[in-house]
């Protein structure tokens, strides 16, 4: 594991095991440079930001991770942002600004978690597909949107649906 900074951030829970496991090497102060391999990833190359060593690793695969800190710049100009930088999404994850939608560390008031971020996202797409399908966007339509999801997470929908097919 590469990280930039001088020690892990995150979950303490993380962390202690992520330090805690055989299997990972942890690279404090260290940045990739390039990403090895023809078709497939072979390797990469890193640099000791203390040091300016580098070194070549090899490895099989990458998973970047880029923070908490939510990378809004480039939506700045359209939408209002929090103090943190954050974007203000209802319940769906819309925004003031039909068709964009703010999920994960982007959104404002968000736990910053892995499960949390999920969760928004399969929210988004949800919300996305009916936008795409009906175009329905407005406080309103955000208000009986609620009603129905708390309707589903109640079970009343299906309740009322085997009712109705008796």
């Amino acid at each position: 594991m590469l990280h930039r900074g001088d020690e892990l951030t995150g979950q303490k829970s993380y962390r202690d095991r992520a330090v805690a496991h055989p299997k990972i090497e942890i690279h404090s102060n260290t940045i990739v440079t390039e990403i090895l391999g023809e078709a497939a990833v072979a390797g990469l190359r890193a640099r000791d930001m203390k040091s300016g060593a580098v070194s070549e690793i090899e490895i099989a695969a990458v998973f970047a991770y880029v923070g908490l800190q939510p990378n809004t710049g480039f939506v700045q100009d359209l939408l209002s942002l929090d103090s943190g930088g954050r974007i203000a999404a209802d319940a769906l994850t819309r925004t003031e600004m039909p068709g964009i939608f703010a999920a994960g560390t982007m959104r404002a008031h968000s736990p910053c978690r892995a499960a949390s971020a999920a969760g928004d996202g399969a929210t988004a797409a949800v919300a996305a597909d009916r936008y795409l399908a009906d175009g329905s966007w407005s406080a309103h339509e955000i208000s009986q949107d609620r009603e129905a999801l708390r309707a589903v997470a109640c079970g009343e929908r299906a309740l009322a649906h085997s009712r109705s097919s008796m």
